[in-house]
């Protein structure tokens, strides 16, 4: 799955640096080029992922991840986007809006 979903991510990264960058509130540093400043990205968003991730839940996360590996890219990447917005919908000082007409 995760192979799958590496190279679906190319022509998709503009769109991510953007969310991203909005996240932050700034730029993403571009001094090592663009191909250094995604793969530094992932690695970011990969440990706050699991950051607080407990032992647990990772029963729940492989049946999760079990259960969508069949899915398509761009269905996974659908899915993730509505459980981010599920995630923040009830953070009113969220700095971002997955769905448009939506206002931080």
């Amino acid at each position: 799955m995760s192979e799958r979903l590496r190279q679906a991510q190319g022509p998709r990264w503009p769109g991510a640096k953007a969310a991203i960058e909005k996240v932050r509130g700034q730029k993403l540093p571009s001094l090592f080029g663009d191909d250094f400043t995604r793969r530094a990205a992932e690695t970011a968003v990969t440990e706050m992922a699991l950051k607080d991730m407990d032992a647990r839940d990772c029963s729940t996360a492989s049946e999760l991840l079990g259960s969508v590996a069949p899915l398509p890219a761009e269905n996974f990447g659908r899915l993730f986007s509505v459980l981010v917005e599920i995630a923040v919908k009830e953070d009113a000082k969220t700095p971002f809006r997955l769905c448009r007409g939506q206002a931080a």
